[in-house]
């Protein structure tokens, strides 16, 4: 049996990541905020830009918490992951999260990047085991990986690592129609497009293993969400 963890310097590396993604998440989700504030006829413009600067700070410093909470709890995990190879299996645990072990004659593919990383898939379910490129004694695991099967090179990012900024305004689109919008045809298309997404995504998260539990019971608050964007959408379709 052969044990592998993470470098300690290795999250370094991931909290750059965390936050050049964070970064303009915020600035997207600030300038929606500042747009649905000034879209509303009945809302005093003026009032508005007072009130702008208080928000922005406000929102930024949300944010900002966020961020440092998430690289907290994300050091928490990267630290605790340990990857176990004996001769039948490989087991993944990290700290407060589902355990993912794979029987070695059930292993159909091994995925190395172009960086190194490299993910193990199954034949008997959607799970997945991702390796980082900082795991320790990197040389001596690939090759008690390729003796289970070769690899399948992929140089290219994941399609997910594409769509997320497009998909994020899309989201956004939407609930601005959802929340803005009078019109009965773009509302009525919109409300149940968002409310599908949303509960594709909570569904998502409690079936992948990848995710730990807090961000698991996270995610039972997009369903006050979920509730007003249906409640809207009704109300809208139901206005004479």
């Amino acid at each position: 049996m052969r044990q592998f963890k993470n470098k300690k310097e290795g999250f370094k590396a991931l909290k750059k990541q965390i936050i050049i993604l964070s970064i303009p998440l915020t600035l997207i989700i600030c300038v929606f905020v500042y747009i649905i504030s000034f879209a509303d006829p009945a809302v005093n413009k003026t009032s508005n830009v007072n009130v702008l600067p208080f928000t922005a700070t406000l929102l930024l410093g949300v944010f900002a918490y966020s961020i440092y909470r998430s690289n907290r709890r994300q050091k928490v995990l990267f630290d605790s992951y340990t990857l176990t190879i004996d001769e039948e299996s490989i087991t993944r645990e990290q700290y407060n999260t589902p355990t993912i072990r794979f029987l070695i004659a059930d292993i159909r593919k091994i995925i190395k990047t172009g960086k190194g990383a490299f993910v193990i898939q199954n034949n008997k379910s959607k799970d997945y085991i991702v390796i980082s490129t900082d795991i320790e004694d990197k040389q001596e695991l690939e090759k008690l990986l390729g003796k289970i099967c070769e690899f399948t090179m992929s140089t290219t990012k994941p399609i997910v690592a594409y769509l997320m900024f497009p998909l994020v305004i899309f989201v956004l689109g939407l609930m601005a129609i959802v929340y803005i919008s009078d019109n009965k045809i773009l509302v009525g298309i919109s409300g149940p497009l968002l409310t599908a997404f949303m509960l594709w995504s909570f569904v998502s998260i409690q079936k992948n293993k990848n995710f730990d539990k807090k961000t698991k019971r996270s995610s039972y608050l997009s369903f006050i969400l979920i509730l007003s964007v249906i409640g809207i959408t009704i109300f809208k379709l139901m206005q004479s």
